[in-house]
């Protein structure tokens, strides 16, 4: 479970759930496909956002999940169970900041 409030529509929980709670190769086949849909739900909601920015905002918020997940575990107990978590969270977060070139967007 994740609360995320913050400015931006799409913004980051979304991307927080997609780099990390799906595989990366199942990521990367429903991302696009995912941040369109919630763009027509929004839409039939009267909220209006293009689908290049919500994907720049969705591209850009990965970073978050990123540093969210290394703070998580850096402050938390060591043990095998959660370093694994840690370890694959990190791994996934981090792929989905790379293939999604997020850090372009940083000195954008």
């Amino acid at each position: 479970d994740v609360v995320i409030v913050g400015g931006g529509i799409i913004g980051a929980a979304t991307a927080y759930f997609l780099g990390g709670s799906v595989t990366v190769d199942d990521r990367r086949a429903w991302e696009r496909d995912l941040v369109a849909e919630f763009c027509e739900e929004l839409a039939g909601a009267g909220v209006r956002i293009e689908q290049e920015e919500a994907w720049r905002q969705y591209r850009l918020q990965s970073l978050h999940g990123l540093l969210i997940i290394i703070l998580g575990a850096s402050f938390s107990s060591s043990d095998a169970r959660s370093d694994d978590m840690f370890k694959l969270l990190i791994e996934r977060q981090l792929q989905q900041a790379v293939d999604l070139d997020a850090i372009a967007l940083v000195a954008a």
